[in-house]
């Protein structure tokens, strides 16, 4: 039933279901100016009232990246302005409405076919769009530090009177153009401004870290680590996850899935053998400090519509983030890579790259000395400044 109705979503706003996926988080700049123009509230019904004498209510209701332009068959236009090219488009059912509204229902064209459209009616439709290219200037500016962005961003309108939904109003402005200073200086709180169920739809992608699981070993078990070597987490459980805004439910893979490691009877023996401590090290006080370890899955990338419904109880499939890298960390240090693996009801990890090395072996691909994880454990990304629970707070409409 969800499925449907994001397909009618879909089908509704125009969008273009091939096209978010190219777009990630790391363009700021092109995010920033999408939130900016969520904030705007640009309404168009005075200017068909003006022009078409038609009474309609229109609704700023999505910013999107690009369009499905099967999905927009109609009235379309190219504008310039600095060198930078634009676009508006108006769909064939309100394109029907606004002339039948103002010339009456034509007897050579119908049913509406806008292939049949006089040279009249097309002149008099460029005049329209030429206004809103009118009204929509009276916004913008370039972004001088960002002059180069070469996306689109449509901003789409819903047309309504009160019978229902007429049509829809696209308008792609270049995305080096933003709101102007002037008008975004006018709102108090500009994150408080920030419509997100109109970027929900955008395919904008937000980084979001997982936490599998966590577990106790010592100083000197971790010192024995190996390749394919596994870890279990007595603090996981298979049916959630953890971010840092809360708990979430999963959904796993099929049983037959390699990530399930089957014929375990015994998790105690596992747990005794999946740590090797035959190898000789000095003797050491400190050999035998239990320490935290935690494995996360880090900067997943999960659509912002989806990470909002997480954040309301949501559930996510756990193929999402299987092809994503999990790092096991020792006092907030990051001491392995790996795959997950599930255990009965439990997480663990099999060790695929070691990130840590000893003085006298000098084992390990990474950059951490095995005597540094008795130094102070780092911050929780909780606690760090520019935390992933702040920047969502940015970015919700509260």
């Amino acid at each position: 039933m969800k499925k449907d109705k994001n397909k009618e979503l879909i089908r509704q706003l125009g969008m273009n279901p091939g096209k978010p996926d190219s777009f990630q988080f790391s363009n700021e700049p092109l995010m920033n100016n999408l939130f900016l123009w969520s904030c705007e509230k640009i309404e168009l019904h005075d200017l068909i009232q003006d022009f078409f004498w038609a009474k309609v209510r229109t609704k700023l209701a999505a910013i999107l990246l690009d369009l499905d332009v099967n999905n927009w068959i109609g009235i379309g236009a190219s504008w310039q302005h600095d060198n930078q090219n634009g676009q508006i488009r108006i769909d064939a059912k309100l394109t029907e409405f606004l002339l039948n509204n103002a010339f009456g229902e034509s007897n050579t064209n119908y049913p509406f076919n806008i292939k049949k459209l006089t040279q009249l009616e097309l002149n008099i439709l460029q005049s329209f769009l030429g206004k809103i290219e009118a009204r929509m200037k009276e916004f913008w500016e370039v972004d001088t530090k960002h002059p180069y962005l070469m996306d689109l961003i449509y901003l789409v309108w819903l047309v309504e009177s009160d019978e229902g939904q007429l049509g829809r109003i696209a308008f792609g402005i270049p995305a080096t153009f933003k709101p102007k200073k002037a008008q975004i200086e006018e709102s108090i709180d500009l994150t408080s401004q920030i419509d997100i169920r109109k970027l929900a739809n955008t395919g904008i992608k937000v980084p979001v870290d997982f936490t599998v699981g966590n577990t106790k070993l010592s100083f000197n078990e971790i010192k024995s680590f190996e390749m394919e070597d596994l870890v279990l987490f007595e603090d996981s459980d298979t049916s959630k996850f953890y971010w840092h805004l809360g708990e979430i439910g999963l959904v796993l893979p099929e049983e037959d899935h390699p990530v399930f490691f089957k014929e375990v009877n015994n998790l105690e023996e596992l747990a005794d053998e999946m740590i090797k401590t035959t190898k000789n090290y000095d003797e050491d006080p400190l050999s035998s400090l239990p320490l935290e370890l935690s494995a996360e899955f880090q900067k997943v990338l999960i659509p912002l519509k989806q990470v909002l419904e997480l954040k309301a109880g949501g559930v996510l499939p756990l193929g999402s983030v299987l092809d994503s890298e999990l790092i096991l960390t020792a006092q907030g240090k990051p001491v392995a890579k790996g795959e997950l693996v599930i255990v009965g009801n439990q997480f663990g990890m099999r060790i695929t790259d070691l990130l840590i090395a000893t003085k006298k072996s000098g084992k390990g691909s990474g950059s951490v000395e095995i005597e540094d994880l008795l130094s102070e454990p780092e911050k929780s990304k909780g606690e760090k400044a520019g935390s992933f629970e702040e920047e969502l707070k940015d970015l919700e409409e509260m």
